[in-house]
């Protein structure tokens, strides 16, 4: 793992780990993922075209509590959304979605916004699937905050393959046409000002190339 050192991003070919916080210092957002609540995450990634590793671990949201909240995984070309902690008749279950063919070695920005009812990817400003009641919310209150994981799990077994270019979080469902305007400035490499908008919760431009 190791910063790219002529454009934007950390580069995972190694096992890995990148952590840090998910509520900015300071801010105001509540920092519950409480099923009254959205999230809208936007990752700027080149992942690589065929990963033999079976589940790799892209995204986690994490609050020091085992299993993770939720994560978006590679496994081979197909995307895994999982969420860890979903009700059920025998307490807390593990729910999933796929949707194949995505990674496929090249530049995307993949974009999934979720509120109590539905969850909703798009690719590079496109909507290409809308899961019905299926949410990434929790039901009930964190008792820790939460932490943003990338490039691998919270345990460090599942690394991933690929380039982050950049990440940021929203407390909102974007809207589709602000999904495909960001899309466009991730492109242009104009992303920055993401940081100034209302609802940015997290926001990780991946510029720093040392450190």
């Amino acid at each position: 793992m190791e910063w790219l050192n002529n454009e934007n991003g950390i580069s995972f070919q190694d096992p890995g780990i990148v952590y840090g916080p998910f509520e900015n210092s300071g801010s105001d957002h509540p920092p519950f993922l409480v099923n009254d609540k959205s999230i809208s995450i936007e990752i700027w990634l080149t992942p690589d075209s065929y990963n033999h590793r079976g589940f790799s671990n892209i995204f986690s949201l994490y609050d020091d509590n085992q299993p993770e909240i939720f994560s978006f995984r590679q496994v081979r070309s197909s995307l895994n959304i999982s969420k860890y902690r979903t009700p059920g008749k025998k307490g807390v279950t593990h729910s999933w979605r796929w949707l194949g063919n995505f990674f496929d070695g090249q530049r995307r920005l993949l974009t999934v916004t979720s509120d109590k009812n539905n969850t909703s990817v798009y690719f590079d400003g496109r909507k290409v699937k809308n899961f019905r009641n299926y949410s990434l919310m929790l039901s009930k209150k964190q008792t820790s905050p939460s932490r943003i994981v990338i490039g691998n799990d919270p345990s460090g077994r599942q690394p991933w393959r690929g380039k982050i270019h950049g990440l940021a979080i929203y407390d909102r469902v974007l809207d589709p046409e602000r999904v495909i305007e960001h899309f466009e400035k991730w492109r242009n490499g104009s992303a920055l000002p993401h940081s100034k908008e209302k609802d940015i919760v997290a926001h990780y431009p991946m510029n720093e190339r040392s450190g």
